[in-house]
């Protein structure tokens, strides 16, 4: 199924050819200008159902780098997310974020928590490096939990997170055990899930289930959303169980056709209870100067 969106009407100004201002003012000679040369159109490669994983992924990845992804309509896309098997999608996440070792992003998020929905997200800041792993996240203005700070760093203590709780506390920052019951007092994620690479742990574990289970691993729904002058692939999976075999009973992703990560991510349990919302934006590839990750940064409140 394909939900659309109501397009936005584009007005194009029609050329003054009555000034004789254009190309083929200056001669018969002139050079055509590229940009008026069509683009090529997408096209699915014939037998594509059939290629490996590794292959698909391949393709797949090179058309979003190449924009050619974006010229696709609706229905080639559909026919795409039917053709493309599961783990080549877990494959052109994985390769698509593998330059973006280290990068800075805001997330904003809800979190069903102690059977409580929050009424306001909370929005934050994220510096993050894979490798080592190292975190930085700030709570923002307009969210839930606004000033508090966490801090992680592996090479330093891979045990340990230093955090304050914003406001009046942010004088009392405290280091606390990276599981312990304040590390999960207001989320059951660690401070280890913050970075894009978790959705990429978490699909391709769920798919490990659903093949030691025997059962199919495509999605069982996917659609083209359209939401203002964006597309996104929306793919849902309906699992047979919740945790700890599946993230949840119900996993929903939605990519945009630029990159490799989830703009979105929504989870649900057995009574249709949604557990999480999560939205990624302005993620940006950074290189982390000496300093970044540590508590004596005069850009941080660690005291």
């Amino acid at each position: 199924m394909v939900r659309r969106a109501v397009p936005y009407l584009m007005a194009f100004l029609a050329g003054l050819s009555g000034l004789g201002i254009g190309p083929c003012a200056w001669g018969a000679d002139a050079v055509p200008d590229p940009a008026a040369r069509p683009a090529p159109a997408f096209v699915l490669p014939a037998g594509f159902d059939r290629w490996r994983s590794a292959e698909q992924a391949t393709w797949l990845l090179a058309q979003a780098n190449s924009g050619m992804l974006e010229r696709a309509g609706d229905d080639q896309l559909l026919a795409l997310l039917g053709e493309l098997r599961p783990q080549a999608l877990v494959e052109y996440m994985r390769r698509g974020i593998a330059p973006y070792d280290s990068y800075q992003f805001e997330v904003i998020r809800r979190e069903r928590h102690d059977d409580v929905w929050p009424e306001l997200a909370d929005v934050m800041l994220v510096r993050y490096q894979e490798t080592p792993r190292r975190v930085y996240a700030r709570w923002l203005a307009g969210g839930a939990h606004v000033g508090q700070e966490i801090l992680y760093d592996e090479n330093q203590d891979a045990s340990q997170v230093l955090g304050h709780f914003g406001g009046l506390l942010r004088f009392a920052s405290i280091t606390f055990p990276i599981d312990g019951v304040i590390a999960h007092s207001q989320s059951t994620h660690g401070v280890r899930d913050l970075g894009l690479q978790f959705s990429i742990r978490m699909l391709d574990h769920d798919l490990g289930s659903y093949r030691a289970e025997r059962r199919d691993a495509r999605p069982s729904q996917v659609a083209v959303v359209h939401i203002l002058s964006t597309r996104l692939l929306v793919l849902t999976w309906d699992a047979a169980s919740g945790p700890p075999a599946h993230y949840a009973s119900r996993v929903r992703l939605s990519l945009d056709l630029r990159h490799p990560w989830p703009y979105e991510a929504a989870s649900w349990n057995q009574d249709g209870l949604e557990l999480e919302d999560v939205r990624i934006e302005h993620v940006v590839k950074r290189e982390w100067p000496d300093g970044t990750f540590s508590r004596a940064n005069p850009e941080y409140g660690f005291r």
